[in-house]
């Protein structure tokens, strides 16, 4: 999704073991990234608080979470992006 000061990508998806993000920001920008159930509950936090500039790519293991849907939000500046996660097994 394009924003303003961001250009953002997730993969694969579905996922099983892990999920790459991808960020690019225009301007140095704190980020925080957290993965919640269909409940809305807080499954797993990905990164809080930590400042990026630039091209941002990272890898996180979910392989510690059960099949199902989940929301993926990552705050950035002043940008919320929501993404729709499926983990198969």
């Amino acid at each position: 999704e394009l924003t303003e000061n961001s250009l953002i990508n997730m993969s694969p998806n579905p996922a099983s073991d892990f999920i790459n993000i991808e960020l690019s920001t225009v301007k140095e920008e704190q980020i925080d990234a957290k993965i919640y159930d269909a409940s809305g509950r807080i499954v797993k936090v990905l990164e809080q608080g930590k400042k990026i500039f630039g091209a941002f790519n990272h890898r996180y293991q979910i392989n510690d979470l059960q099949p199902g849907f989940y929301t993926i939000t990552i705050k950035h500046g002043d940008s919320v992006i929501k993404e729709k996660l499926v983990i198969i097994k």
